[in-house]
C-alpha cells in the first residue's frame, strides 16, 4: 500500500479560558505517512447554514504503542477531520488503522442548475 500523505494525528481536550468560555487544546499530537482518500460529499443544513460534508478514508500503519482513538483528530491540508471510527485491517504480518473521518466545510457552497 502506498501512503503518500502526510497527516497529523491530534489528542485534543477543552480547557475553560479566562472568559468563561472553553478552548481546544491539543494535548499531544504526532506526525505520520498515510493514504487519504476522498469518498463523498453531501450539502446539509445546520442552523439554517448550508454546509458541506466530506467523508475520507485514511489509512496509515498501525501502532501498538499509540493507536488512534475515535475521539483524537485528524489534521490534512489544512482541514480538521472528525474520526467517526477506528478499524484495524491486516494485510499478512501488516496491520493498518483504518480511519473514517469526517470535515464541514462552510465555505463551499451547492452548484445550482439554471
Amino acid at each position: 500500500m502506498v501512503m503518500r500523505s502526510r497527516i497529523t494525528i491530534a489528542v485534543v481536550s477543552w480547557q475553560q479560558n479566562d472568559h468563561g468560555g472553553v478552548d481546544q487544546v491539543d494535548v499531544d499530537s504526532w506526525q505520520t505517512w498515510a493514504k487519504v482518500e476522498n469518498r463523498t460529499g453531501a450539502p446539509l443544513t445546520q442552523n439554517a447554514q448550508q454546509l458541506w460534508q466530506y467523508d475520507y478514508k485514511i489509512t496509515k500503519r498501525y501502532e501498538a504503542s499509540r493507536p488512534v482513538k475515535s475521539n483524537y483528530e485528524v489534521r490534512y491540508n489544512g482541514m480538521r477531520m472528525k474520526i467517526n471510527s477506528v478499524s484495524i485491517d491486516q494485510e499478512g504480518m501488516i496491520r493498518y488503522e483504518v480511519l473514517r473521518c469526517t470535515v464541514i466545510d462552510e465555505d463551499i457552497l451547492p452548484q445550482t442548475s439554471s
